[in-house]
């Protein structure tokens, strides 16, 4: 897959699931998932923005590159964002078609690269996600300003039947594909045009606690006996 590179975050540090990155999973460290699914996509440039000062010194690959993330970027309380244009304003950023892989999804498969590379391609969006099918009765739900209802949606969506509703998604942190300069430009993931893909596995998860990593462990293995992956 020429032309795009995969930009894989890695933090040392996580309260609900302490190690969760390098820590063993379905038989290999969990980050070995993400980095397996991205070459079987076809991609040859994969960097890692990381603070995990060990991860140098391990044989990752010829095709894989190492952004050391400052500390301050590597806070439970930094965002996406700051990371990414941590990556685009570094000397290994040299493509503008990033796709941004997490760690934490492993249940991603290979099928949803290639939906969301063909999705991306067609100039439609500035960004594409992938994205799973929510309880679409949050059309329902609001937000308070004082003691005014303001609705997240539409009004009239707040006195439908769930039948009535639309199906809503959310994005499950699977795979993110946008243009560098557009990034560099709004500095943020949530402007311009987004185009969605739905995920192949169902429900996907993404691993923010211990439970979270047993249970996606545990799924990852039963569709791996079942010949799914």
């Amino acid at each position: 897959m020429k032309g795009y590179t995969a930009v894989i975050p890695m933090r040392a540090g996580s309260k609900g699931c302490p190690g969760k990155n390098e820590r063993i999973f379905a038989g290999k460290p969990l980050y070995q998932h993400t980095f397996d699914q991205a070459r079987s996509a076809g991609i040859t440039d994969i960097v890692i923005t990381t603070d995990i000062t060990g991860l140098a010194s391990q044989t990752l690959g010829d095709d894989i590159r190492i952004l050391r993330r400052p500390a301050h970027l590597a806070l439970d309380e930094t965002s996406m964002d700051a990371v990414l244009s941590h990556f685009v304003d570094s000397p290994l950023c040299g493509t503008d078609r990033i796709i941004l892989l997490q760690v934490t999804s492993p249940l991603r498969k290979v099928e949803d690269i290639h939906k969301a590379v063909d999705l991306y391609e067609t100039g439609d969006f500035d960004l594409v996600l992938s994205a799973s099918a929510a309880d679409r009765t949050v059309l329902k739900h609001g937000m308070s300003h004082g003691n005014e209802f303001l609705p997240l949606a539409t009004a009239s969506y707040c006195f439908s039947n769930r039948a009535q509703l639309p199906p809503v998604y959310k994005p499950d942190g699977g795979v993110f594909i946008f243009g560098m300069r557009w990034f560099g430009k709004h500095r943020t993931l949530g402007a311009g045009r987004i185009g969605l893909i739905e995920s192949a596995f169902q429900p996907p998860m993404d691993i923010d606690t211990e439970e979270d990593f047993r249970n996606a462990e545990a799924l990852f293995e039963a569709e791996d006996r079942t010949g799914g992956r």
